[in-house]
């Protein structure tokens, strides 16, 4: 007797069974796949600063089941959207169903889906505590209504849970410091900043010391024992970045002894120092040690290794110092090779033309200080620049239409029509009547 086995009925509808499972199986990968795209189509868009168009896309991807359903990144692009669209009038004018209430609405489901779907999900954690903040500064109802000490609890427990999950991410502990500050509670959030900074001890991606100027004492001190730290216990940074790093604490506190100091312990310390001696020569410039300062940015650029933003802003630098020490040709060679390496720079082309101009050469400081009028004609430097250097040689048809320009552009200031009337006083023709 045949096995069942063997008969031609089993083997087709085994063959059937297996084929459609198949076919199953690619539809959910393929669905899947689908709705995966979408979600980074969304994020894509919305990290290119259109929310309002990612929106559609990152709910689609949300809404997604089957397979789609076991992904939280749609959630999480989808409740920070929410959360930044409760107070953006362009985004709520582009999506009118949506009102900031909504808004947090949606941020809020958003990022609950997220956690249930990835449950050690820090930056949906994060999310939630900054959502709780900007609808307490927003004045939207919060879950907890009117109780504003039990939101305050909320925002802390989230952050203090999101850094418990992922503690190296330092900008968790911005994020709570920021909150602390905001509630009037600098001390609390000082040694939060000064974790974060020992976690990442580049000073330019902490946002809240600011771009430029001296700190403030405290965050200073905090700033300084943070990096200290950071030589003893970062394993990820190598030690002349971080000594790097001391010197640009110093240089914005204008100490630019200590500066150097730091400066050339990470020249010292590094395999290839250019961009640390150019950081020295920087701030030998500030304190007027111009001799020293070009010998610096000479050996930042000898390896040729700087790049070409900071090889250009050496040249540049070198450049300016060599003009005001007297060293006109040094100074056109310098911020030629500048110019060259940003030809749309509006400032290196007035400074070339300087360069030309103490150089003798009066046509190429001309057609410098021209170009750099065809770069920005809003700007009123190169106009005035040319006033002058047409009015010096006596070339006052040249100079009377530059003047007319910056009069059309400033018509309510009286000192530029005196120069318009002077500059035709002079040609001997008398002011034309305008």
């Amino acid at each position: 007797m045949p096995s069942l086995l063997d008969s031609i009925r089993f083997k087709t509808t085994a063959t059937i069974v297996i084929a459609t499972l198949g076919l199953c199986l690619c539809a959910l990968l393929a669905h899947r796949a689908v709705m995966y795209q979408r979600g980074v189509w969304g994020a894509g868009i919305y990290a290119g600063g259109d929310p309002a168009r990612a929106y559609p896309y990152l709910v689609n991807a949300a809404q997604a089941d089957l397979l789609s359903g076991l992904n939280a990144a749609p959630l999480l692009d989808l409740g920070e959207v929410g959360t930044w669209a409760m107070d953006d009038p362009a985004f709520l004018k582009y999506h009118p169903e949506l009102s900031a209430p909504l808004a947090a609405r949606l941020a809020l489901v958003s990022y609950s889906m997220a956690l249930e779907r990835r449950p050690t999900s820090s930056t949906a954690l994060a999310g939630l505590a900054d959502l709780f903040r900007r609808m307490g500064s927003l004045k939207i109802p919060s879950p907890a209504r009117d109780d504003q000490p039990t939101v305050d609890r909320l925002v802390e427990a989230a952050y203090l849970k999101a850094i418990e999950m992922e503690p190296a991410n330092y900008f968790w502990f911005a994020y709570l410091a920021d909150y602390f500050v905001e509630r009037g509670q600098r001390a609390k959030a000082l040694p939060l900043y000064g974790r974060a900074i020992e976690l990442m001890p580049d000073l330019s991606w902490h946002y809240y010391l600011g771009a430029s100027g001296p700190l403030q004492a405290d965050l200073f001190d905090t700033a300084k024992a943070a990096l200290q730290r950071s030589l003893a216990t970062n394993v990820v940074f190598r030690h002349e970045k971080i000594e790097s790093n001391f010197g640009y604490l110093y240089e914005r506190q204008r100490d630019y002894d200590n500066a150097l100091e730091h400066y050339r312990r990470a020249v010292e310390l590094a395999a290839d120092p250019s961009q640390y001696l150019y950081q020295v020569a920087v701030v030998l410039s500030f304190q007027g040690h111009d001799d020293e300062a070009i010998r610096y940015f000479r050996r930042a650029l000898e390896r040729g290794t700087l790049g070409a933003r900071l090889e250009q802003a050496a040249l540049g630098s070198l450049g300016r110092i060599q003009l005001k020490t007297g060293d006109a040709r040094g100074a056109v060679e310098s911020l030629s090779r500048a110019r060259a390496l940003e030809p749309t720079s509006y400032a290196l082309r007035l400074d070339l033309g300087r360069a030309y101009e103490a150089l003798g050469e009066a046509d190429e400081a001309g057609a410098e200080y021209r170009q750099a009028i065809s770069l920005d004609p809003t700007q009123p430097q190169a106009y005035t620049i040319l006033i002058q250097f047409y009015r010096a040689r006596r070339d006052f048809a040249r100079a009377i239409p530059f003047a007319r320009r910056l009069v059309e552009m400033f018509p309510e200031d009286a000192n530029l029509k005196s120069q318009l009337d002077a500059l035709y006083r002079e040609m001997g023709g008398g002011p034309e009547t305008r």
